[in-house]
């Protein structure tokens, strides 16, 4: 028989008021959440257990227009005990998916001191997946609203030579080769 750790998890829906472009916006998930606040100044979001709550919550805040990005959750999303983990690390020292929290594998070396990490704990390998597709998804769209930002101010590439933008994966701080550097070195989120 596996017994529940702690009371059934609720689900999570949350309310973007002040963040970055798309915001604002009503999220079931905070991969979607996180790129939108972090680095964001005087980023406002809050945490409901129904979408309902949150919508109200965005019509208090004289919020008319918004997005909302809903998507099923399975029902009991607890942890039980004796069964596999999965850790999502949707940004830090080392993206990816972990069994374990500790240790020199574990999530927390990846994350801990890591400037605007990003990740949680899930009871499906299928759940943690798709919470770092949502971040990966919602960082796009962050980073494509903001260099549209930077053309509407006047900004262009350098020189346009080979495709727009090389990351190297060094995750500790951010390295941008191309044409359009000047514009990316506001962008750490």
């Amino acid at each position: 028989m596996t017994m529940t750790i702690g009371p059934k998890r609720k689900m999570e829906v949350y309310a973007v008021t002040n963040g970055f472009s798309p915001a604002p916006g009503v999220f079931s998930s905070w991969g979607h959440v996180h790129p939108l606040v972090t680095g964001f100044p005087k980023a406002k979001h809050r945490k409901f257990t129904t979408v309902l709550e949150a919508e109200a919550h965005m019509k208090d805040q004289r919020l008319e227009e918004y997005i909302k990005i809903i998507e099923e959750v399975p029902e009991d999303m607890a942890v039980k005990q004796g069964e596999k983990v999965y850790y999502a690390v949707a940004n830090g020292r080392s993206p990816g998916i972990r069994e374990f929290y500790s240790g020199d594998g574990g999530t927390e070396p990846k994350v801990m001191k890591f400037s605007g990490a990003c990740h949680k704990r899930f009871p499906s390998l299928m759940q943690a997946e798709k919470f770092i597709a949502d971040w990966v998804e919602m960082y796009s769209s962050v980073c494509k609203e903001l260099i549209k930002q930077e053309f509407s101010r006047g900004f262009r590439p350098l020189s346009i030579n080979g495709p727009p933008i090389r990351f190297i994966r060094e995750p500790e701080r951010i390295i941008v080769k191309g044409s359009v550097e000047c514009m990316l070195s506001e962008m750490r989120i």
